[in-house]
């Protein structure tokens, strides 16, 4: 009869995770036809060339380095994977979210299971089915709620879904031993499972840090393996003792994730005295449940203020309720264990984002719900299973259970309906920040971005629009100067963008990337003493920003300093070896020194990174001319005047040799287009136009 039951539970279960897999996969479809987003992808994906690849030296980078606030090695790998198959295809990447974040409702499935088990919340004999049925539910309510598209939909936040998936399988696995307890050689294998699936969560994202302290929470419920007596908490020395790996791990992890938000992302809340954080923490407490129950007008930024009010309205009722849900859970908790317990849970796993330590721009985020509300998914499979155990009763609350059944069926389809609406959001980069103004119109930051997106699509006109925009919501908001400065020195408006890159500057006194960009306009401007100045300052406050050693090292070869210019061209390729414009400044270096080998194997490689490189080509083909090698030259100057039908040294370059191959109408074609095309005080004008004479009279000698 026990084996029966055993195989039908097995079978029901085999059956629902189908359909949880199915369920998840078919509402993230949209996911599938999003791309990249200039919100991380960019740094993180577009412009990094670290990750692409499985060599040993790829693997020495990803365990090695701190990217964009994280230290996540593993995460690396499944984005170097993802490029092997895909190359930059962004519906590889996408897919692979979605396909781990269905998995981990899967999990997730099983992990309630285990746990309304140890909390004796299961229901017996005939009614098995039951139990499964509301794991099922509480599993679909956290994998298709809106809240888990900003983790699934955004590529760059892999680590969010591959980080949980080895969380879940921590805890399972630790649930699993303390099932075993009387089976030594089972429990520690179940044992090491846990400890191994941490690491890999931890390799991942360093969130897990939190998950010492939530064992602890199961081990009082539902595990019951420490004890509350007369109000004080009673821990048991073998407790203590198996958590020693798992604090160990987690403490080391907690330095390198420090580490890698210190160096990048992170920055204290200077400006925040202890109770401005701590209302900005309660803010952030509340915040993810109230979104949980109505997740209505969600953001990908939610902005933190700089004129931060503790006793604004929305920050002194966090706190109040806050204070009040806490204080009223602790006084039921003998009658509901459960509900603290989840609680406490949910407050230890959501701890590190609450603004206690600020990394990045905003009060609150989607993806942070991400680990955190998986306590929630539990109250709801507990709540249903409770509500079953009162129907199996009969009485007046006969019909109760088919009722909460159809309740439960609304509110899936409910969510899954705003998930599907939430990943269009996520389609583009214009759809994210449109997004974001509509939800908060003064929201500088996404006008700031919306603007960088339009920049990169041309729109400059609409791309100064809104930077002027984020200026006059924020004049103190320094990126949007930086921004703008780039716009206007496309526009050819340089003084005006100096005008900017300085109010960068000023604002942001070690914003390497304002100093660098200074440097390019002092440098276009005439001013190399100031551009040097402006290049070594970036390189001082980051000495691993290739673009300014690049830059640098551009500017000390025209200054005459060869050797020093080497030394920073070399940095730059040492620290970036996919970065094509170094190659390029040393490849022009070491023509000037005659070093044409060298030189012509610069720029094969800033042809293979950047096949649309221009520069690359025409310098190419001199080089090409100068070493006899004229028809490689021909196709040099061919490729140059194709991608830049205006390239007058192109032109100029590709008569002369056509002349010397006595293609005299190709002299004529080419001289004539430079003619047209260069500015009317052009010295070489007059000696075109000879040349364009002698090659005619020569045509008509021939005919």
């Amino acid at each position: 009869m026990v084996a029966r039951a055993i195989k039908v539970q097995g079978s029901i279960a085999g059956w629902l995770s189908f359909l949880i897999l199915f369920a998840v996969l078919l509402c993230f479809w949209p996911v599938f036809g999003n791309g990249f987003v200039n919100w991380d992808d960019k740094a993180v994906l577009l412009e990094n060339h670290n990750y692409r690849g499985l060599t040993f030296t790829h693997f020495t980078w990803m365990f090695s380095s701190f990217h964009a606030g994280h230290y996540h090695p593993l995460t690396w790998i499944s984005f170097a994977i993802d490029y092997s198959i895909w190359g930059m295809n962004p519906l590889g990447y996408h897919l692979t979210n979605v396909v781990l974040h269905a998995l981990n409702a899967v999990v997730f499935f099983y992990l309630l299971q285990a746990l309304l088990q140890r909390g004796r919340e299961n229901l017996l004999g005939n009614k098995l089915r039951v139990n499964q049925i509301c794991c099922a539910v509480g599993a679909l309510f956290f994998a298709l709620h809106p809240l888990r598209v900003e983790s699934v939909a955004w590529a760059t936040e892999r680590r969010d879904v591959l980080s949980g998936l080895f969380y879940i399988l921590t805890i399972f696995a630790y649930i699993k031993m303390q099932a075993n307890g009387g089976a030594s050689t089972l429990r520690k294998k179940w044992y090491l499972l846990s400890i191994f699936a941490f690491i890999l969560s931890l390799l991942s994202k360093a969130w897990g840090i939190t998950l010492p302290l939530v064992l602890l929470v199961m081990d009082v419920y539902p595990l019951r393996r420490i004890s509350l007596r007369d109000g004080a908490i009673v821990l048991r020395q073998k407790v203590c003792r198996e958590k020693a790996p798992y604090i160990l791990l987690a403490a080391i992890f907690a330095c390198l994730g420090f580490m890698a938000q210190y160096q990048t992302a992170m920055h204290m809340v200077v400006d925040h005295g202890l109770v401005d954080r701590l209302m900005q923490a309660a803010y952030g407490l509340c915040f993810y449940p109230i979104k949980t129950l109505l997740p209505l007008n969600l953001s990908p930024l939610y902005l933190l203020e700089h004129s931060f009010n503790p006793a604004a309205p929305k920050f002194f009722g966090s706190a109040f309720a806050a204070v009040g849900v806490s204080v009223a859970l602790a006084m039921l908790w003998r009658r509901l264990p459960w509900a603290i317990c989840a609680w406490i849970c949910y407050g230890i796993i959501v701890s590190p984002v609450l603004g206690l330590t600020q990394s990045g721009e905003q009060i609150a985020a989607d993806r942070y719900s991400y680990l955190a509300c998986l306590p929630f998914a539990v109250l709801a499979s507990t709540g249903l299973l409770r509500i079953w155990k009162i129907d199996a009763t009969g009485g007046h609350f006969k019909h109760l259970g088919k009722w909460v059944a159809i309740c439960s069926a609304i509110i899936l389809g409910g969510v899954s309906s705003l998930t599907y609406k939430q990943i269009g959001i996520w389609k583009d980069t214009i759809s994210l920040w449109n997004r974001a103004i509509e939800v908060e119109p003064a929201n500088y930051v996404a006008f700031n971005n919306r603007g960088n997106a339009r920049f990169e699509l041309g729109d400059a006109k609409d791309a100064l629009s809104d930077f002027d925009r984020a200026i006059s919501l924020d004049p103190a908001y320094a990126k949007s100067y930086y921004n703008r400065s780039n716009v206007r020195k496309s526009l050819g408006d340089r003084n005006a963008a100096l005008a900017d890159a300085d109010k960068a500057v000023e604002l942001h006194p070690t914003y390497f990337q304002a100093y660098n960009n200074r440097g390019t306009l002092r440098r276009s401007l005439g001013d190399a003493k100031g551009a040097l100045s402006d290049f070594s300052e970036a390189i001082r406050l980051n000495p691993r920003y290739a673009i300014a050693h690049a830059n640098r090292g551009g500017l000390l070869a025209e200054m005459g300093a060869l050797p020093k210019a080497l030394v920073d061209l070399n940095e730059a390729i040492s620290l970036q070896p996919e970065y094509a414009q170094a190659y390029f400044n040393r490849a022009i270096l070491y023509f000037e020194q005659d070093q044409f080998e060298q030189s012509i194997s610069d720029f094969d490689k800033v042809i293979r990174l950047q096949p649309s490189h221009v520069e690359a080509y025409f310098q190419r083909g001199v080089l090409r001319r100068k070493n006899g090698d004229v028809e490689g030259a021909l196709v040099d100057y061919n490729k140059a005047i194709e991608l830049n039908p205006l390239h007058l040294d192109a032109y100029v370059k590709r008569g002369g040799l056509r002349g010397n191959l006595g293609d005299l109408e190709g002299v004529i074609e080419d001289y004539s287009k430079a003619i047209e095309i260069a500015p009317q005080n052009w010295p070489p004008r007059k000696q075109l136009e000879n040349y364009i004479i002698q090659a005619r009279q020569l045509l008509w000698n021939q005919k």
